[in-house]
Parts: C-alpha cells; structure tokens; sequence
C-alpha cells in the first residue's frame, strides 16, 4: 500500500504538466494543482509512519552496537515487515545474551581480584585507572578509579616504565618502595594484552617483597656473625696448639691450662655449629606438619639426664625438680625439636639462675579463636636468679 502512494504522488507532478500542455486552460491548471497540494497533505500522515518506523530502527541498530539493548521496534508499516522484525528480534537476543555472559565474566573476574592478596590495577592506553582490587585500594585509595595513575601512584619511576610498556607493548617489571608511614618495599610486574594492533588492557600487579629482603640481610648478618663466632675459638685453638707445641711444650701446669683453653673453645664450636644445624632442619621443616605422638614427659627427663654430664664436666650443683600432673597425656609433635627446646629452657635456666630449676607440666583448657575448652598442655621452666640490671643508653 505505501509503495503505491509513493508511486502515485511521483506521477502526479508528472500528468498535472502533461494535462497543462494539452488543455491551456488557467481555471482547469489552477483547480488541478490545489488537488495536487490537498492530495499532498492527505499523504503526509500515511507517509510519516513508515519514515518515523526507519528512524526507529536506525536507533536500535545504534543501541545495539553500544551494548544498550532495548525492545525491538514496532513495525507494520514497511515492505517485508514480518522477517525484518524477525532478524532484529534475533540480533536482539543474541546481543542480550552475550551482554549477559559479559556482565557475569566481569563481577566473577572483579570477585576473583578481590580475593587476591597481591594489589592489582588494570589500565588503558591513556594510562587511566580501569579496575582495582580491594588490595590496590588499601594501597592507593578508591578515588583513583577513572583517574591518570599519575595522580593515584606518585613515582616517577613507574610511571616512566609504564609509558615505555605503552609505547613498545612489551612486559616490564620495576622494584620501588610505597607508603608514607611505614615504607615497604614491592616488585610492580607491568604486564600488556598481546594483541600488538591495539593496547586496550594493562595490568600492573604488585609483590610485597619487604619480607623476603628483611630475610636476606638477616641471613647475611647471620653468616657474618656466626662466621666470626667461629673464627674466634678457631684464632684461641691455633694459638693453644702454638703455645703446647712452643713455650709450653715441657711445662706440665701451662699444658693443663691450655688444653682446658681449647676444651672450652671446642666445646663452644660445637654448640654453634649444632645450633646452625638445628635452625638448618627447621628451616627445612617448617612447613610439615608432625603426625606422631610423643611424650612431653618422658621426653624432659631424657633432656635432664643428658644435660647431667655437661653439669658434672662444668662443676655445677644443679637441682631440677619435675612436677607432673597425673593427666598428662601424649601429644602430637616432633620429639627431636621438643627436645633442643627443652634443652635450651634448662641451660638457659641454669645459666641465668642460682643453680635451682622447677619445672612443671598441666594441662590447661582456654578459649582460642572462637572455639570453647580448647585443651592444651603447660610447661613452665622457672629459675631464681636475679634479674639484670636494665642498662640505660
């Protein structure tokens, strides 16, 4: 039906010039052309639904490309109106059906973010903020969100590889130090999607590495202070074995005095290097948990009976009483560890005391974490010696 008013207005002009020609009359020319003119105005409604009905899908075509999906438009008014209303129904789904899906990958993809402990933001080619997980909040705050990462993360440094990362879209890493109260020290890994042709997604994940370089200057001081606590009995052995094998080689008092000497050093090596052991094996160990049972007990009084001798060799009187209550059970732990342990209690005890230890062992129910009569077992290693006097700096 529309196509034939549209045909028949384009006629029209057409006949009204051809009917002047042939009948020269002005009253007839002038009727015929305020019929065309009223003919004209009677059409413009019956034209201007199919054109509103165009602009209406022009519209949704745009909505869709921009991800905005609306209700597909009416449309009764134009050629093949039925199939053209059932490709855009299609398109319609379709896109609403990605959308979704896309909606869902995002709040999971935000969800997994937040549940990593490393901060993370993500940014784009104009170097602003797109995403940030609850960690690179709390290390940059949430109004960065939007903005340029120079106004959220003030180093010149990464935001100098940053650009770079931009430029020649390749991965980059740089180490630098964050906070104002207390500093710490992160490994910024600046990583780009690998679609060479457009950089639309950056990410610069952070890795708190203040721990791991605390580790390794404790470690090396470790190894410059044990290695001069080793070398220094070695420098008084050397110097015994000189004196034994020189001036003192005949005298029977100064050989006896100086094989105490090296007694003493040696005896102080092997501490040392059992310590440097034991830490070793914890080192190693620390992240097994034990699985047999052992007895605390028992286990203290083979520690008391083995130190008996070093307290003979060293002329000490030592008194060590054992109190034990009558419900003490095995536990789970590892008995070589608990027994360094209480070796060390004891000598430490012996060492800073006036020779009398007590030591008891109960049982203990307390509230931890939440959790009601949590049992556990209690040992105290008490010494009566006089505490140091606190030097003051």
């Amino acid at each position: 039906m529309s196509l034939f008013l549209i045909s028949l207005i384009l006629s029209l002009p057409n006949a009204l010039v051809l009917w002047l020609l042939n009948n020269f009359n002005y009253l007839d020319a002038l009727t015929g052309i305020i019929i065309y003119i009223l003919g004209l105005f009677l059409l413009i409604p019956v034209l201007y639904r199919p054109y509103r009905q165009l602009v209406a899908i022009k519209d949704f075509l745009i909505r869709i490309n921009t991800k905005e999906v609306y209700e597909t438009p009416k449309i009764d008014s134009l050629p093949y109106s039925i199939l053209l209303r059932s490709g855009l129904d299609n398109a319609s789904k379709m896109v609403r059906t990605q959308f979704e899906v896309s909606q869902k990958i995002t709040t999971e993809l935000n969800i997994l973010l937040d549940k990593i402990p490393m901060p993370i933001i993500q940014i784009n080619s104009e170097r602003k903020v797109v995403r940030q997980n609850s960690s690179a909040i709390e290390l940059i705050g949430e109004a960065s969100l939007g903005r340029d990462l120079v106004i959220a993360l003030r180093n010149p440094e990464v935001i100098r590889e940053v650009d770079r990362v931009i430029k020649t879209k390749n991965n980059s890493q740089i180490a630098l130090k964050l906070g104002e109260d207390i500093p710490r020290n992160y490994l910024c890994y600046i990583i780009c999607s690998q679609n060479k042709e457009s950089l639309s997604a950056i990410l610069l994940v952070f890795n708190d590495i203040t721990d791991l370089i605390k580790g390794e200057k404790m470690r090396s001081d470790f190894v410059a202070n044990a290695s001069h606590e080793i070398r220094t009995p070695l420098a008084v052995l050397l110097g015994c074995l000189e004196t034994l094998s020189g001036p003192a080689k005949d005298d029977k008092e100064a050989s006896e005095r100086f094989l105490k000497i090296a007694a003493d050093e040696t005896n102080r090596m092997v501490s040392l290097l059992d310590d440097l052991l034991s830490l070793s094996e914890i080192e190693v160990n620390q992240h097994l948990v034990p699985t047999e049972e052992t007895d605390i007990v028992l286990g203290i009084r083979r520690a008391i009976n083995g130190l008996e001798s070093h307290f003979t060799l060293h002329n000490k009187e030592v008194e060590i009483n054992l109190d034990v209550s009558n419900e003490i059970s095995t536990v789970i732990a590892d008995d070589s560890e608990l027994q360094l342990v209480w070796r060390n209690l004891i000598l430490n005890a012996v060492k800073y005391g006036d020779g009398k230890v007590d030591i008891s062992v109960k049982l203990e129910k307390e509230s931890l974490g939440g959790k009601q009569n949590i049992t556990f077992v209690r040992v105290d290693v008490v010494d009566y010696g006089v505490l140091p006097t606190p030097v003051l700096s």
